[in-house]
């Protein structure tokens, strides 16, 4: 199936009446991810042209994932032992009689993404906008943000006579902001706040 989270990622979902070991069950979770990743990846250093349209599906492709990581890092708490359901609505852990009980945090995760995502996009909109006129202002005649004319270009800006141009790349930064925003969701995913008990 598929779906939206937080009214703006998109995800599709499978599931299965398969109980898997715990291993098993991080292995299949995150496959998708990662082999994806490796193929947009592939395409990019192949074919340079295409390569700044290739970040949409990367993107699209790490923002879907977001549920399935947040799954593992809670999953990976547990002891090796425990079997995993995968439900349509989240996960079934059975596990021994005498394993203790753990907080999951329920929430945090995709809330955070968000947040960091959208904090980035709008934070570096604003710099990217004001940067041209200081930068002009103090007389730099050139300045780029990521690697010269390459896919992980940000911001270009140059001084012409007297005036100066730039260039924007938002595939760049949206693909940045996807990144940052999934490793501050997975740090901080768990922290004091709301929980429930899992056994």
């Amino acid at each position: 199936g598929a779906g939206i989270a937080h009214y703006i990622l998109p995800y599709f979902y499978a599931t299965t009446k398969t109980i898997f070991p715990r291993n098993q069950f991080i292995v299949t979770a995150i496959a998708p991810l990662v082999v994806i990743s490796l193929v947009v990846i592939g395409i990019m250093a192949a074919y340079p042209p295409i390569a700044h349209w290739m970040i949409i599906p990367f993107v699209i492709n790490g923002s879907g994932a977001v549920g399935d990581l947040w799954v593992t890092r809670n999953i990976l708490r547990c002891p090796k032992h425990v079997l995993v359901e995968d439900r349509k609505n989240g996960v079934i852990i059975h596990g021994k009689e005498t394993d203790k009980p753990m907080d999951m945090s329920t929430t945090g995760f995709g809330s955070g993404f968000c947040k960091v995502i959208i904090l980035c996009i709008f934070a570096t909109g604003f710099l990217m906008t004001m940067s041209p006129i200081i930068l002009h202002i103090l007389g730099v005649e050139s300045l780029t943000i990521g690697p010269t004319n390459s896919i992980f270009t940000i911001f270009e800006y140059h001084s012409i006579g007297e005036g100066f141009g730039f260039s924007f790349f938002p595939l760049t930064l949206v693909a940045i902001s996807v990144i940052v925003g999934l490793i501050y969701a997975i740090i901080n995913a768990g922290k004091p706040g709301n929980h429930v008990m899992t056994g």
